[in-house]
């Protein structure tokens, strides 16, 4: 649905500024105007390179997967702004559309840099008779999907989440996976360490190390040495 979406709105990209280039044309033709369907139809045509670089890769390597993320964040904070722009200039509001395209891209760039590194805590409350007394008040932290290996800088995120998690004082801590997205090598060096401070809350007073880690095994066997499906010991702290 998703590749259906974005090939949806390529085409649509690309036929609003062939239309837009004629209307330019007709009224002041110039080099500028040549300049911009040129720099339209390199950006329009950035869903395709990622496709044929995704062919012609054939494996989706962490290279692979950085270059299509920035990519396709290019396309958007370049395409998106422009269909804005062109909405309402066609219905006869220009300094609106000037405005919503600014606008639009300025949200694509808050979401390539404070966006994507803002941790967000959502707290849920589960009740039910089936659950022991003794569960009352136990605290579960679930993570999931840190995705290492586009993160730019990934020993700093992951030492923000350990920090954030810690705040939460949890009895169990939960990591639901994708830690990395193909290979075991995407992991930091010091990918075992900043998990070690993560601790719980214990019973008997001495607080317990609980690992940020799942194994990754290699996408194809034989194309990259593969990691280790247990982490580095920790001082001798438990790991579970």
């Amino acid at each position: 649905m998703l590749l259906w979406i974005i090939s949806l709105l390529t085409l649509a990209a690309a036929a609003a500024d062939v239309i837009h280039y004629r209307r330019m044309r007709r009224r002041a033709p110039g080099v500028r105007h040549r300049v911009f369907i040129v720099a339209a139809a390199a950006t329009d045509a950035l869903p395709a390179v990622i496709a044929v670089a995704g062919v012609v890769a054939r494996d989706n390597t962490t290279a692979f997967m950085t270059f299509a993320m920035w990519a396709f964040w290019a396309w958007m904070v370049t395409v998106l702004p422009r269909m804005a722009c062109y909405f309402f200039r066609w219905i006869g509001l220009p300094r609106v559309g000037i405005a919503a395209g600014a606008g639009v891209a300025a949200l694509f760039v808050w979401g390539a840099t404070a966006g994507r590194t803002t941790i967000r805590v959502n707290r849920t409350e589960v009740c039910s008779e089936r659950l022991p007394a003794g569960l009352d008040g136990f605290r579960i932290a679930q993570i999931t999907d840190t995705h290492l290996g586009t993160v730019v800088r990934p020993e700093a995120e992951l030492r923000r989440l350990v920090d954030s998690v810690n705040s939460l004082r949890p009895d169990l801590i939960v990591f639901c996976g994708d830690l990395v997205n193909i290979r075991s090598s995407e992991r930091p060096a010091t990918a075992g360490r900043p998990a070690c401070p993560v601790r719980r809350r214990s019973g008997h007073g001495q607080p317990r190390c609980r690992a940020l880690y799942q194994g990754h095994r290699c996408a194809k066997p034989g194309s990259e040495p593969c990691g280790s499906d247990r982490p580095p010991a920790c001082n001798g702290v438990e790991r579970t």
